[in-house]
């Protein structure tokens, strides 16, 4: 068997491991990808998801050690295919039967062994994907092997974690609002985009429909160039909306961000359509990013978003992981920022979801998560073998 050297610069800070507790070897894997119908469309300021897809991977190792992780797949929802076969036809053969001394080794190995791939097909995303969903496995299953939630692997994890409802839609925003409400969130997360009128009244109107103790946020989804975002945050600020996200293309550069972050009193949120771990450094290092939003099945995995995560909140940042998935990406976003810690929140969307709902159980209450104590990621495993043996 090829054995891969150790790279320490990827490998997180771990809660007395030692290289036996978290070396891995992967010996089969399987993917299953899903998708049905919604009756209401989940609308952004650039699209309409029609379908909510999934595609989940599970990995066994030669014990019978199982781990599960996802492949972000979101839009357009045909991709979900299309990932699947990435998975089965490059990246399998690279990892099977090889063994590596951590998962941040894993990732490590796949991030430099595809990059040439990367290049050649344009695929830069839809790789990182793939190696992002897998890292999470290879997570989940060291931790279950452990008999421990992947959290209890590091030091200073938290049991509990703030949460907040998203993707509340501009058509029923307060139908959405008050549902969230009942499940337990006191914070929300409003989507703009729809023309600078409509905008602006449904954010009044949100915004005056809080309770004494409830916040907002606003999500443009990259849907305006500077001075339309200008324009759009000159309006909004009255409200106090504790972040605007993505309000220009993600990848614009950095002086234009400079510009909104100086002409704004509303914190700049971004970070789940960064493309590698430099757009996350640039990010800080110019100091324009007020809230850090990697996701943690669409790039990185954990080990890439803790190591990103620790350096935001070391920058005094908030980190709020993005999440807009299935279960197994919503326990792995959860789990991420009880790693990370920090003043942020974890990302549940509020659109139905059954490859989410039925995978993770778990309930919010008073604005919060409280973690439980199975093993891995905190999950319904019985669904998720369901899905994958039927």
């Amino acid at each position: 068997m090829n054995i891969i050297q150790s790279d320490a610069s990827v490998l997180p800070d771990l809660a007395n491991r030692n290289e036996t507790d978290i070396a891995i070897q992967i010996e089969s894997l399987e993917c299953v990808c899903l998708a049905t119908e919604i009756a209401k469309p989940v609308v952004t300021s650039f699209g309409k998801m029609l379908k909510r897809p999934a595609l989940f991977l599970r990995i066994k190792d030669r014990h019978g050690n199982a781990g599960y992780g996802e492949v972000w797949c979101n839009f357009p929802s045909a991709g979900a295919t299309y990932r699947k076969n990435l998975l089965g036809e490059e990246i399998f053969s690279l990892v099977v039967g090889r063994n590596f001394h951590s998962p941040a080794e894993c990732y490590s190995f796949l991030t430099s062994k595809l990059q040439v791939l990367k290049n050649q097909s344009g695929d830069i995303g839809a790789i990182s994907q793939c190696i992002a969903g897998l890292d999470v496995a290879c997570w989940d299953l060291i931790a279950r092997r452990a008999d421990l939630p992947i959290r209890k692997l590091f030091s200073r994890a938290s049991d509990v974690v703030p949460a907040y409802a998203s993707g509340i839609n501009p058509d029923s925003a307060l139908e959405q609002m008050e549902s969230a409400r009942e499940l337990g969130f006191n914070q929300f997360k409003l989507k703009v985009g729809f023309g600078l009128g409509r905008d602006t009244t449904n954010v009044e109107v949100f915004a005056k429909s809080l309770l004494p103790d409830e916040t907002f946020m606003i999500d443009a989804n990259q849907a305006w160039d500077v001075a339309n975002a200008l324009n759009a945050s000159q309006r909004f600020k009255q409200f106090s909306p504790l972040w605007l996200e993505e309000p220009i293309c993600a990848d614009r550069p950095t002086r234009e961000w400079q510009t909104l972050k100086t002409s704004t009193t509303i914190p700049l949120a971004a970070g789940e359509n960064f493309a590698d771990k430099e757009a996350f450094h640039e990010a800080l290092s110019a100091d324009w990013i007020d809230v850090v939003q990697p996701d943690v099945c669409k790039w990185g995995g954990l080990t890439g978003c803790i190591e990103i995560g620790r350096q935001a909140v070391a920058a005094g940042k908030m980190f709020c992981p993005h999440s807009l998935g299935g279960g197994i990406a919503l326990a792995a976003s959860a789990e991420l920022l009880a790693i990370v810690g920090g003043t942020g929140m974890v990302e549940i969307d509020s659109n139905p979801n059954p490859f989410r709902e039925k995978i993770f159980t778990q309930r919010t209450h008073n604005g919060c998560l409280h973690l439980h104590d199975q093993p891995g990621l905190n999950i319904d495993e019985s669904e998720v073998v369901r899905l994958f043996d039927t």
